[in-house]
Parts: structure tokens; sequence; C-alpha cells
């Protein structure tokens, strides 16, 4: 790696003090207040010296002061909603002294009878002043109705994230693809966190303690990402026990939750969790065309104490996912369907992380954080096709596994009540191998050797640094102007990304919220991973390729309406440049003219194909409105939730095709979510979606591929009536003296119907598909007996069985473009048992 220098420009301020003039009979009191697992400094805890009227509130960097406090032995307790009262006793104040303290609080939840209250942290400045933050409840993803306990589904209810379908949980947020979210699991990156080839994501949400969803205009400790941060944190176990458990099944898969406190000391605290499908155990059971996909996790942390101010997390997670399908004759209803082909298809992912975290305080001004981890991920696919009848085989394999070890360092450092800032750096050793294996004997497919094989094992490193300052500029004024230094030594870039957040309250009522900034993200195999695509990075410097940029601009309004009610707006405008699209080469086809009944008519013709290879010509932006009205429950009100809207444009530009909509453009989005509390023992929720039809390319006409396997420019027909790979003479069954040009065992003509459209880019979105609207509904029965908390559930996907329409599919029987549906009504019961 090589050794690069780079300057971190810190913004700085005067600091603007507060003195006041003590007797010297009186002494004086402060400290600052932490989360003893996170280290983050608490807002809003009361202080407080025991048995007297003296006390305090931490302001936004965790800092209280306490004056006029007459000599003598106290006792300094420190209280706050979701944290365990923490009290220093044996305090002794003389007369005149100063006296530092630093408490550390540590989280916990209330629970009562049978009902469990979860305790809402207090934002912190640093939190309040990002302009996109989106913060998600774990336990709503678990009970939101229709979102099959996963985190990355639920947080499709958030105005400007959602789906391209219903059997995929991969998020566009704000008009990026899912590439280009950074996605951070305790601090590590993760590239590829789905599951079932998208359908579910990684997370699990029995462990998950926090989700952030930073949707564009994120700080500069965050990087080398284009569009947005997802940031999850997974609980550590619960130490009040020395065990517990929660099982968790359903139809279709099985999550069971052990943890509980270290042996043999109270400090420490370990959790253990996997999850299982199971549904293709049963539907292997009824056919032997193999197994159906299915995928087993393993997760692990443990957490404790290294001394009175550092603690240490130990993290694991070990993945498997298979499919394998082979579908042959046995498959055949009668004779008549039986057909000799045979298709195999088999795809792997096996995924393993290791951290370790080291979070430390140093002093009431200076903390750090420290972490290593090593994330491996392997996607391999081997796909095999045999057609005696057209006298062609076809096989297909890829394989790209990746590696990434990385070591960052992280401070937090606060010079006085005004100022935060936040510094660190990372480095990364990358690892790729990419292999792409694809052949045909069918001359209908010609293929440049670039397409048909790729062999590619880089090796990089990346590394970079920030420092932002938050800045209490006023009571009612917060800016955090930040700094991003990256490298790559893969394309050998170096990016410089300056950015600014601010937070203006003019009341206690309304926020507003603005952000700007450049970022970046450069191409890699790692970001690339498990996207559906596969491209070529051979020879990436000397094709000039390099990062692809983006511009934001983010404001938003939040009004506090009432206690339980709250109403926000956010405007966005994000400039993308030098966006990746892979390039067009020149392949030739024989393609059918006309048709007659004993003759066929042929001409070569050159058309163009996307290759493997990219290239940095293309532009876009994205730019939206939404609107989010939520009410919290509050006082005697059991009903509370969000109704949102989005309204959305995407676009891209290329020097070739012009200007054309993105295929996840959905131009309009209603979410309404409710959970409603019926009694004590009864839950219902609700969610309702509904959205505008995304862009698709649509079929104009279609020409008829046919082989030349000779390569003569003329058709040739021909069969295996002996199945033994040898081409012999085609059938003259008619008795004409020529040949058939007909498939012998369907009747239909020899080719390969290729959809074409004059409009493939979908430059003046005209080609739509319908609304989409669809109701999901739970209905949770939570009662306690045998000594455990019990949750039985009845939950019903689209649940007045809606046929919304996903994609569609050229269909070359009717010649028509035939729509793809969602789910159907699907009903599914689960139980769940905490002890």
């Amino acid at each position: 790696m090589k050794c690069h220098r780079f300057v971190l420009f810190i913004t700085a301020a005067i600091n603007v003090v507060a003195t006041a003039v003590f007797s010297q009979t009186t002494a004086r009191l402060e400290g600052i207040v932490y989360d003893r697992q996170s280290r983050q400094p608490l807002l809003g805890v009361n202080v407080l010296l025991v048995d007297t009227q003296l006390g305090a509130v931490t302001d936004s960097t965790g800092h209280f002061k306490i004056f006029g406090i007459p000599p003598g032995p106290y006792r300094l307790r420190a209280t706050m909603l979701g944290y365990e009262p923490t009290e220093i006793g044996a305090l002794k104040i003389s007369a005149g002294e100063r006296r530092r303290v630093e408490i550390l609080m540590k989280p916990t939840l209330i629970e009562m009878s049978e009902v469990t209250v979860e305790a809402k942290r207090q934002k912190s400045r640093q939190e309040m002043v990002s302009t996109a933050l989106r913060e998600f409840s774990p336990r709503r993803a678990k009970n939101l109705a229709g979102g099959g306990e996963d985190v990355f589904r639920a947080l499709q209810t958030i105005p400007g994230v959602l789906a391209r379908s219903d059997f995929n949980a991969r998020l566009y947020i704000r008009g990026g693809r899912p590439d280009q979210n950074l996605v951070l699991m305790d601090g590590v990156s993760v590239y590829d966190p789905y599951r079932l080839f998208g359908l579910v994501s990684m997370f699990n949400p029995e462990t998950v303690t926090e989700v952030k969803v930073l949707a564009g205009g994120f700080p500069a400790n965050y990087g080398d990402r284009l569009s947005a941060v997802l940031d999850i944190e997974n609980r550590p176990g619960n130490a009040t026990a020395p065990f517990r458990a929660n099982i968790n099944t359903s139809l279709t898969n099985a999550n069971v939750v052990i943890e509980g406190r270290l042996p043999g000391r109270d400090d420490g605290s370990w959790i253990f969790s996997s999850r299982r499908t199971y549904y293709d155990l049963i539907l292997s059971n009824l056919t032997d065309a193999g197994s159906f996909p299915n995928f087993f996790d393993l997760q692990g942390k443990i957490n404790f104490a290294t001394d009175p101010a550092g603690t240490l997390d130990l993290a694991f997670i070990n993945s498997r996912e298979r499919t394998d399908i082979l579908t042959t004759d046995k498959d055949a209803k009668d004779e008549k369907t039986s057909r000799p082909d045979s298709i195999a298809a088999l795809d792997r992912q096996d995924q393993t992380i290791f951290s370790l975290r080291h979070r430390r305080l140093f002093s009431a001004r200076l903390s750090s954080t420290t972490l290593l981890s090593h994330y491996r991920n392997r996607n391999a696919s081997d796909f095999g096709a045999r057609f005696p009848l057209r006298g062609f085989i076809f096989s297909a394999h890829a394989d790209l596994q990746t590696t990434e070890t990385a070591f960052r360092q992280d401070f937090a450092y606060t010079p006085s009540a005004r100022h935060a800032i936040d510094f660190g750096a990372f480095v990364a050793r990358q690892k790729a191998q990419n292999s792409w294996q694809f052949f045909t004997d069918n001359p209908a497919f010609i293929l440049a050797d670039a397409l048909r094989f790729t062999d590619h094992s880089p090796t990089s490193f990346k590394s970079g640094a920030y420092v932002q300052d938050l800045w209490q500029a006023s009571p009612q004024l917060a800016l955090q102007p930040g700094l991003r230094w990256d490298y790559s030594s893969f394309v050998d870039q170096h990016l410089f990304s300056p950015r600014l957040n601010v937070l203006w309250e003019p009341n206690v009522l309304t926020r507003v919220r603005f952000a700007t900034g450049f970022y970046g993200q450069f191409p890699s195999y790692e970001t690339l991973q498990g996207e559906g695509f596969r491209v070529s990075l051979q020879n990436i410097k000397a094709l000039g390729i390099h990062a692809e940029r983006a511009t934001h601009f983010l404001a938003s309004v939040e009004r506090k309406l009432s206690v339980d009610w709250t109403l926000r707006v956010d405007g966005y405008y994000k400039s993308l440049r030098d966006l990746l699209v892979p390039q067009q080469g020149d392949t030739t086809w024989l393609v059918v003219t006309s048709r007659g009944q004993n003759s066929v008519r042929t001409e070569l013709q050159t058309t163009k194909y996307f290759t493997f290879q990219p290239k940095n010509n293309a532009t876009g932006f994205a730019r939206g409105l939404e609107l989010l009205l939520e009410k919290r429950a509050g006082g005697q009100s059991k009903l509370n939730g969000w109704v949102g809207y989005a309204y959305a444009l995407v676009r891209g530009t290329e020097p070739d095709n012009g200007r054309f909509f993105l295929r996840y453009d959905q131009r309009h989005t209603i979410t309404a979510v409710t959970e409603w509390r019926l009694g004590s023992k009864w839950q219902l929720d609700a969610r309702f979606q509904a959205g505008s039809g995304f862009p698709y390319y649509k079929t104009v006409y279609t020409i008829e591929v046919v082989e030349d396997a000779n390569r003569n420019g003329r058709l040739d027909v021909y069969e295996d009536r002996n199945l033994n790979g040898q081409l012999d003479p085609g059938e003259d069954r008619n008795g004409n003296g020529k040949l058939d040009f007909v498939d012998p065992q369907t009747g239909m003509p020899d080719e390969r119907t290729i959809e074409m459209s004059n409009d493939n880019r979908n430059r003046v979105g005209d080609n739509r598909l319908p609304w989409t609207s669809r109701l999901d509904l739970r209905l949770s029965y939570l009662p306690r007996f045998w000594g455990a908390d019990w949750i039985f559930y009845l939950d019903v996907i689209n649940a007045y069985n809606r046929k919304n329409v996903q994609d569609v599919n050229y269909d070359p029987k009717t010649r028509k473009d035939e729509p793809i549906y969602g789910i159907p009504l699907v009903p599914t019961l689960g139980v769940s048992v905490r002890f």
C-alpha cells in the first residue's frame, strides 16, 4: 500500500464561556454523562445531589454544571428514562473547590406485568442536526403487518424508501440504487446484506437495537457511497439474568435467540441467535426437482468491560444459502409432454463477518472507538442446459469472492459545551476473485470472447479520514461542517468531500434542517455483489474508469402539532455524474425476414448488445418532496402510526441514448401504518401502501433469430434424433422433397424470438406499469402463561387479493407483454415465546 500524506482541516471557533463569581464558601461540580455501551454523551439526564435541591440537566454534549454547593459529603445521582439510575457515593466537597466527575449510564428496558414499554432514547444534538435521519424501531419491524419480520421490508414504509417488487427487499432510497447505500452493522461495512436472492435481509429484528436511515446529506464520518446510509446496531445480551431465550416460528422459518450474563462477572453479557427457513424441507418432499432456496445463519455477540472506562465487543456472523434445482424428463406428465431436455441450476452463498470493537473514555472530553473487522462473502452460480432436439448445450458459471480486512479509529473530542469535534481514519485491504464462464454451441449466440470468459483477481487498498465539528453557534442554531478524504488504489484516485449540516430551532415546536455536500463511490466488485449483474473491471485504470460522484441538497421542516402529533416535510435534489453504465458492442444475427410454407428468407443483421465492460459516461438527477404525519401513543391513547406521501423524479442521461427514466422511478407513493392496542392482550397492526407504476421497456416488435451452424449466412435445419450429440439431417414430413423448417418436437418454427423496442430506455416515460395497492393486516394475541410471554399472530398479506403488476414479460406465443403479478392473498400463522 502506498503511503499518502493528507491534511485534515478542522473548523474552529472562538469559545465564549460564561463565567461567574462564587463565594469562597461554596463549590462547583461539573461533569459529563455517557452511555456506558456506546460511549456517546447523553442529552437530558437529570443529575441531582441527593437530599438537596441542587441539580442540573445535561446539554447536547452530555455536560452539566452545579453551582453554589456548600462543603460536605454528598451522593450524586443521575436518572434518565431508558437507563438504570447511576449513583456516585462518598463525594466530599470542599469550600471553593471545582470538582469534575464522569458518569456512565447503562441502558435498560422498563418491563411491566403484560406490557413492555420501549424507552425512547433522547436524541443527541449530533443526530438532531442530520437532515435526512430516520430512526426505526426494531419492534415495529417485528410487528409490521406483511413485513415478514424483516428490517429492510419495514424500512419500505418510510417515505423515499422503496423496493422494485413484492419479491425483493433491496432498497432504492431517493433515487439511488441498492449498491449505492452504505450498510453498516455494528460499524462494519456489509456489501451484500440480502438472503434468498434479495427476498429478505440478513438483519434479525430480535437482536437489532437501533436502525438509522440517512437518506442523503450524511455527515463526513460516512464515506464511499453515493446515495444513503443504513446504520444498524445489534444489542448486547441481557445481563439481568444468567439465561434468557426467545423462540419465534412461522410457516416459513424459525428464529431462536438465547442470551444472558457472562459467567463470573456482572459487567458483561452474551447473545447468540440463529435463523433457518424450513419451507424448503416440506416442498422438497413433494418433488424431486432439487432443493428450494433456503438459508441458515448464526450470529453472536459478547460484550464486557475491560476496565471502568472501557468496553469490548466481539461479534460474528456466519450464514449459508443454497439452491439446487434439476429438471428432467421425469417431470413430464405423459409421453406427449416428455422431453429429454434437462436443466440444472446451483446457487450458493457463504458469508462470514468477524469484528472486534473497543470503546474507551479517556476523560470527560475525549473518547475513542477502535474497530477491527474481517468480511468475506462468496456468490457462486452454475447453470447448465442440454437441448438435444435443438442440438446444442448451454452452460454458465459465475463465481465472485470478496474479502475485506479493515481497521478504523474514531475519536470524539468535546473542548467546550459549544463544540463537539469528531475525527478519525480507516484503512482496508480488499481482495476479489471474479470469474465468469459462458459456453454454448448454439450458433444463434454470437458472443465476443470477453463475454464468454473472464477471470480477474485484484487486490487493492482503500483509506480515508475525516473531521467534523458540531458547533452550537447559538441556542437556536447548530452547524456541523465537515471534510472527508478518501483514496482507492484500485482506480488510483483521491476524493475530497466537504459537507455541511445545519439545524435551526426558531421555537420549541419547530426544527428546520439543511444539508449539502459532495459524495463519491469508487467502483469495486464488493459494491456490485448481489445486485444481479456482472461487470468486468479488468484494466480499470487503462480504461480511465473512476468514481461516481454526486452533490446533495436537502431541506426539511419538522413541526410538533401536539404532544402526540408531528408533521415533517422534506425536499431534496441530488445531482449525479460519472455514473457507470455498460458499454455496447456489435454482433451479427441471422434473422428471418419472411416465412413461406416450405421456405424461409433470412438475412444477416448487425445489432448492439451490452458488454460486461463499464464506463463513466452517464449523468442524472433525483429530486423529490416527502410528507410525513406521525402519531405516537401517549396518555390514554393506544393508537399510533403514520401517514406518508412521497413524490419523486429520477432520470438519467447517456450520450448515445439521451435522457431516460430509470426503472425505479416511482412518481407517487402513499403509505399508512397503524398499531392499535385492543385491551391488554390484543393488538391490531395494519399497513396500506399504494404507488404509481414503474417505467418498463415496452416490446414494440420482435425478430426471429435462427441458427447458422456452418456460418455461411444461410439457415441450417437439423436435429439430434438419436440423442448422441451428432447432428442428423432434417425431416421431410410432408414428402415434398424439402426440409421442414420446424422444431420436430413442437411443430413450431425453429427460432429464437428477440424482443425489440424503439424506446428501450423509456425516454418519454409513457410506458409505465399500472398503479399498485396493498393492504396487510396482523392480529396478535399476547398472553402470559407457564412463566413466559407469548405472541400468537395471524398475518394476512394483500388482504383484498389485488393483482398488482410488478413487471411484464414478452410471450412469443401470444406476441404480447404478459404481466407478472405480485404476492396474492397469503395468510400466515406464527408464534413467539420469550422466557
